[in-house]
């Protein structure tokens, strides 16, 4: 772990600064906020001028954090669209993604405004849906224009285990909102008929039909996706082996893969002896290869994170990393606020977080453990020490948002990392060497398609033989922050006895919280908030009671797909007790599958269902 020193981390003291200007900066008079911001910027250059750098730090950091601020005013989406499911709103953008397309449906990545009566030119990146009914409808390109009313929403984290996992295929494509559409609310369309983005989307695809050329048919959706980001022949089924083993970040392009990139680029020009050449180089491929893959905010973080890196290693300077992650920190802040709250800024940044914290400290425990007689051993090690240190930050955010915490990610990152590592960099040299010869290609073509290979089997093995290790309950949030506090409580034993001691304490706390945890499950009522309706699970030795209550009078019926299927596997008797017109719909539905007993609900027991939520709803699991 890299000492913590304030005084040497100049980045650290000015980010300290801003975050204290900002919400200092919302109860000035927005009025009188440019003049302020021109005047604390103007004391801090003369400042710097007379060499008074401590104050012109703090006249300089209050002006950046005052004009940080206007940038905030933007995020109120947040909170307004917190009220509703989805709103209708005016979508003008530019298409920098195809996701998805077909004859019947396109799925786009959009850079786009957003306007309504609540909201007025936000800017945001969503995927928008847009179902097709005329088969003349043209094709998407990157680059063209659309204008388009849309309904807009944010992903909704899944309460239900048949419920589609909107934040994980958010996080996937990279983008903050969800949107769909069709045909009839687009507005218009400009194509692009040329320039910079259709010239990319050329070089794309040239290069996916090189990837072909040198792997498997079986493996190609795979070598797209971690190659090039395309994961849209990826079908649902494979996506979800890699979420149950925890290693579905290996599919999103990130710090991980062009790292890859940015070594074997190093390698490659490495019989030049002036590192500024070769710096130039380096980041002139991480660019391209930015460009190439349309820009995603994911790869444009790690790119900076990377570049900032080599550039402290081209000074030959030793530099903090907390002042690199600080530097990072302040770019976001400055060009995209609203990125704090995307999943995958959080996830990238707590887990370099993580491994510069704890990396050495698990490095070290481990080491008491298991004697290091070989390199091979010692390689193992540090994958696994950094996997841990990673995994203390972002184990509680996966839990969080996705609802769930796998326990044998630590194992299937500490067997896969190392043959994916492999299988990108044999495959990205094959991609390189396609551009000259396939036939040279096909010499790293092939081991990265059996290594690749490999993995796949090794990680589908796990996710059919251990998905009971994946805990997918309300108490996956509370159940990580416990692995990673004690966690953290072994690793800074003081030696070996302690360390086996603590460890030992743990195991038996974890078994003694999981069987307790499992036991209230089976017992508790459940509660699952619906857009239009509440169901609220009642469990009985004999039949499972669910009341299916509409959140207003006289709604029209309506289906809910989830709720169905996951109402559909339950075993034994089923009582559903339903109050209103989308009760009563979705268990029409129900019983052509299913044998259930339906009772409508007297106003009396809903009066006192709805007391119970509304005031003291202690007994409940929400």
């Amino acid at each position: 772990m890299e000492k913590f020193n304030i005084n040497s981390l100049p980045i650290i003291k000015s980010l300290t600064l801003i975050f204290v200007s900002i919400p200092i900066s919302f109860i000035l008079p927005k009025t009188f906020l440019i003049a302020i911001i021109l005047i604390l910027g103007a004391f801090g250059l003369l400042l710097f001028l007379f060499k008074k750098d401590h104050f012109a730090y703090l006249f300089l950091a209050f002006a950046i954090g005052f004009i940080i601020s206007t940038n905030f005013e933007q995020i109120k989406i947040i909170e307004t669209t917190e009220k509703f499911t989805s709103a209708k709103m005016k979508v003008f953008g530019k298409v920098t993604d195809i996701i998805m397309q077909s004859q019947k449906m396109a799925n786009v990545r959009l850079q786009c405004q957003l306007n309504n009566e609540q909201i007025q030119n936000y800017s945001t990146s969503l995927s928008l849906i847009i179902h097709k009914t005329d088969g003349k409808f043209p094709e998407f390109q990157i680059g063209d224009i659309i204008l388009c009313i849309a309904k807009v929403k944010l992903p909704r984290v899944s309460n239900l285990p048949t419920d589609p996992a909107e934040v994980q295929t958010a996080l996937s494509n990279d983008v903050e909102l969800l949107a769909s559409t069709n045909e009839k609310n687009i507005i218009k369309i400009w194509k692009n008929p040329s320039g910079l983005h259709q010239t990319l989307g050329s070089i794309k695809n040239c290069l996916n039909n090189k990837i072909l050329n040198f792997v498997s048919q079986e493996n190609f959706p795979y070598f797209t996706a971690l190659l090039l980001g395309n994961r849209t022949m990826l079908e649902s089924e494979q996506r979800e082996k890699f979420a149950t083993t925890g290693m579905s970040h290996i599919l999103a392009l990130s710090g991980f893969h062009f790292g890859i990139l940015a070594t074997i680029v190093f390698y490659l020009f490495s019989f030049l002896k002036n590192n500024w050449i070769k710096f130039v180089l380096v980041v002139s491929v991480l660019l391209t290869y930015l460009a190439i893959i349309g820009f995603p905010p994911s790869g444009i973080r790690a790119s900076i994170m990377i570049i900032a890196i080599l550039y402290s290693l081209t000074l030959e300077r030793k530099t903090s990393i907390f002042n690199i992650l600080g530097l990072i920190i302040l770019v976001v802040l400055i060009f995209s606020p609203s990125s704090f709250f995307n999943v995958g800024f959080q996830l990238s940044f707590f887990a370099v977080l993580g491994i510069v914290l704890f990396n050495k400290r698990f490095y070290f425990a481990l080491k008491k453990i298991v004697k290091v007689e070989n390199n091979i051993l010692n390689f193992f090690l540090q994958i696994l020490a950094t996997t841990i240190s990673a995994q203390i930050f972002t184990a509680p955010i996966v839990a969080y948002y996705f609802g769930y915490y796998t326990f044998i990610s630590f194992f299937s990152n500490l067997l896969l990392l190392p043959i994916f590592s492999l299988a990108i960099g044999f495959g990205f040299n094959a991609l390189f060497l396609s551009l000259i010869s396939i036939d040279l290609a096909k010499i790293f073509g092939t081991t990265a398609d059996f290594l690749l290979a490999l993995a796949i089997r090794i990680n589908v093995f796990l996710a059919d033989n251990f998905k009971e290790l994946v805990l997918n309950h309300n108490s996956s949030l509370l159940v990580s922050i416990f692995v990673s506090l004690f966690t953290l409580w072994v690793v800074y034993s003081t030696d070996k006895k302690i360390l086996f001691t603590r460890l030992a304490i743990s195991i038996i706390s974890l078994v003694t919280l999981l069987f307790n945890l499992n036991q209230n499950n089976r017992d508790q009522i459940q509660i699952f908030p619906r857009e239009k309706y509440i169901a609220i699970v009642i469990p009985d030795p004999q039949r499972t009671v669910c009341l299916l209550l509409d959140r207003k009078p006289r709604l029209l019926p309506s289906s809910d797909k989830p709720m169905e299927k996951y109402l559909t596997q339950i075993e034994g008797e089923l009582v559903l007790g339903v109050s209103g017109n989308v009760g009563i719909a979705i268990t029409d539905r129900i019983k052509r599958t299913k044998r259930i007993k339906i009772v409508e609900l007297p106003k009396e027991i809903q009066r006192e269902i709805s007391k119970k939520l509304v005031g003291d709803y202690g007994i409940f699991k929400l």
